[in-house]
């Protein structure tokens, strides 16, 4: 992670090599945020999945992976549907967190 930061501890799902020697408090717990490319309502399915594919090609380069893995970041990939259920899941665990610890917007 360089000389500005050092990782305290991970909190997530996913184990990532660049914050050793982290230590691991949580890995049963994700609180850790997943990215993704959306586009605006109405671009056609076909291109949607065109972009996906060759989004999730990338995503496959070696340099890719390498240049986000010495940040910290694991690498993914999926489906439309896998991300739009991503959203939705990770927006009702957020809600409930945000309720139970009686969060305002300021």
């Amino acid at each position: 992670m360089g000389d500005l930061l050092r990782s305290a501890c991970i909190l997530s799902a996913v184990f990532c090599v660049a914050f050793t020697p982290a230590t691991v408090v949580a890995q049963a717990y994700d609180a850790s945020f997943p990215g993704g490319f959306a586009v605006p309502a109405g671009v056609s399915r076909e291109i949607v999945l065109r972009l996906n594919a060759e989004i999730n090609k990338a995503l496959k380069s070696r340099s890719v992976i390498e240049r986000f893995e010495a940040t910290g970041v694991v690498v993914g990939g999926g489906t439309p549907e896998q991300f739009a259920e991503l959203i939705r899941s990770e927006t009702a665990k957020w809600a409930k967190v945000i309720k139970a610890a009686g969060i305002k917007a300021e």
